[in-house]
């Protein structure tokens, strides 16, 4: 994967004004991009991907809680249908539609990589700190789904800690993340990979991220009207926030490349090596993680987007936090948004002997437990659990 170092936040979203602009340049630019002349962004190094995930079938579709309950009790996984479920048939050669297009990539610290998002924003991998195997695209996860279809990346949208729903940037929904979906001559993405919420439902909101002081608020605790404070339990308020965040994330890609084609990635819980971090919380401030799921799922549906339901394969991948994912967990996450795009009713042999996402604690939020280690300036995925179940 090379020839994308001059690409950077100052010639992505700061030479375009406004959506419209953007959405000009783009139609101008997608022609070139498809005809082959954007070849200096394709990968050359290449990491070779299992064949098993080839499958054209298009699965049954299933809910996303039921499919992972399912799992969680040991039963066999159910087939998901990844299709446009809002547009009834998909192709059946999705990975022949896919191959060779150009991918861009909307999310948070788990898809952040040094020199590969925009110039001064912030990022995970090899910028807050090193994971071993995490330190080339190619070892990413949307490096490996890129490679698996022969394709090359126009952008990386991705900023480490940031929501969906916020002020302006970095959320996800600001005007700037959209923009910078874009190549840096302004080409369109033919496929945009959707991988956001997990930070939305850690904090409960936007409004709790900026109280909490958090380096990727969107605004000042003096900016918004209100009491200064974090909400530790959140109502359903939150998550009708995030909703409409979420559909207006991809309304507003819609509307920047109106031909793309998008995959919304469900949260999947994930594994840490330290007993400390043990007991994933499936519902730390009140609302359950497959709430957002669900969300997420609706959203897609009502846009006419596609869904990769990692969450319904009901394991945990393998991570270094109980979040951010190894080079196993970047391998299992890619496996499985691969298998789920290409209408595939296998399990990946990568997460074979991944541990089932089972929830150990019976609490309603996380908020006055023993065990939990959050603070208002920081949330956190996992501790170190019950041993009573409660």
């Amino acid at each position: 994967m090379s020839g994308l170092a001059d690409r950077n936040a100052a010639n992505v979203p700061e030479r375009l004004e406004g959506e419209t602009a953007a959405v000009l340049l783009c139609g101008r630019e997608l022609l070139a991009a498809k005809s082959g002349r954007t070849l200096q962004k394709d990968m050359r190094e290449r990491t070779t991907m299992s064949p098993d995930h080839m499958s054209t079938e298009e699965s049954d579709v299933s809910k996303t809680a039921e499919c992972a309950e399912a799992a969680s009790s040991a039963k066999e996984v159910g087939s998901v249908n990844c299709a446009n479920e809002a547009g009834g048939n998909t192709p059946r050669s999705i990975s022949g539609r896919l191959k060779g297009r150009g991918f861009s990539v909307l999310g948070d610290s788990i898809s952040t990589l040094m020199g590969w998002v925009p110039e001064g924003w912030r990022v995970h991998y090899e910028g807050e700190v090193h994971v071993d195997g995490v330190e080339r695209p190619q070892d990413t996860w949307w490096g490996r789904v890129i490679d698996h279809f022969d394709g090359h990346l126009i952008a990386n949208s991705s900023f480490s800690g940031s929501v969906v729903e916020g002020y302006g940037f970095p959320a996800g929904n600001s005007e700037k993340r959209i923009a910078s979906l874009l190549g840096a001559r302004g080409e369109c993405p033919d496929v945009v990979l959707v991988y956001m919420g997990i930070n939305d439902y850690g904090w409960g909101g936007g409004r709790n991220q900026v109280m909490g002081g958090s380096l990727s608020a969107s605004a000042r605790p003096e900016d918004l009207a209100g009491e200064r404070s974090v909400e530790w339990v959140v109502g359903p308020d939150a998550l009708d926030r995030f909703d409409a965040a979420y559909r207006d994330v991809l309304a507003a890609i819609r509307r920047l490349a109106p031909s793309s084609e998008i995959w919304c990635l469900t949260l999947c819980p994930a594994t840490s090596p330290s007993e400390a971090e043990r007991c994933y919380k499936y519902q730390i401030r009140g609302i359950e993680l497959d709430a957002y799921n669900r969300a997420i799922v609706r959203a897609a549906r009502e846009a006419g987007a596609h869904v990769a339901d990692v969450r319904a394969y009901g394991i945990q991948y393998d991570a270094v936090d109980g979040c951010h994912p190894s080079a196993l967990g970047m391998r299992q996450i890619a496996d499985m948004v691969i298998a789920r795009m290409e209408g595939s009713s296998e399990m990946p042999a990568s997460i074979g002997d991944a541990p089932r996402a089972v929830r150990t604690c019976g609490r309603s939020h996380c908020h006055g437990c023993p065990m939990d280690e959050s603070t208002d300036s920081r949330w956190a995925i996992a501790c170190r659990g019950p041993k009573d179940g409660r």
